[in-house]
């Protein structure tokens, strides 16, 4: 006696989910109604590393377009949110760690000593 089909195509979205990284998914395959499925179950496993791109503006101090420029380029990952709320900046998540690794790039870079004129002895 075979499975029901609905509890396959569980076991297929728990197992996409555990072991594909979404962010390399193109877009246009997560928008299916299965692909945003397979994306909620995927956020519902790490629900503090994926936040709102509103969220992570605050947290860098920084405008959604200097965002954008930044997912643009590959610095930090985004998804499609599966659940947006209606504001433009609740589209898409962006992962806190990026986010964080961004901001502490920012600061070291501010905390870098300026090189100065020498000094004769």
């Amino acid at each position: 006696m075979s499975k029901p089909a609905s509890s396959n195509l569980a076991a297929l979205r728990a197992d996409i989910a555990e072991h594909i990284q979404l962010w390399e998914v193109p877009a246009r395959i997560l928008a299916t109604p299965h692909g945003m499925a397979v994306l909620a179950d995927f956020l519902a496993t790490q629900p503090d590393e994926w936040i709102s791109i509103a969220e992570a503006c605050d947290l860098l101090h920084t405008t959604a377009q200097n965002l954008q420029g930044m997912i643009f380029r590959g610095h930090v990952r985004s998804l499609p949110n599966p659940r947006p709320t209606g504001r433009r900046q609740n589209v898409r998540l962006v992962s806190r760690t990026d986010i964080l690794a961004q901001q502490q790039r920012r600061c070291a870079a501010a905390a870098a000593p300026k090189p100065g004129p020498e000094r004769g002895a």
